[in-house]
């Protein structure tokens, strides 16, 4: 809907929507993570990175307690 006032001027509405994907630090990730427990790292990313959801840890094998101590050998997956 285009509307033009007494003085020439055009006006118009405009609605924009855009997804805003954060860049995340794989590194910075392991760092915060290395040598805790599941429950603590994921409390840890859960507040470093502001998420709204619980983010999911895999550990192999699935009886072992922490994550590892060397950031190298934490995998980060981002969807």
């Amino acid at each position: 809907d285009l509307e033009t006032d007494t003085l020439g001027v055009t006006t118009w509405k405009m609605r924009l929507q855009q997804e805003i994907i954060p860049i995340i630090s794989e590194t910075q990730v392991a760092s915060w993570v290395q040598g805790q427990k599941i429950a603590s790292a994921q409390q840890t990313l859960k507040n470093e990175l502001n998420l709204q959801k619980t983010p999911k840890i895999e550990i192999a094998p699935s009886w072992w307690k922490w994550l590892p101590i060397a950031p190298f050998r934490i995998e980060v997956i981002v969807e």
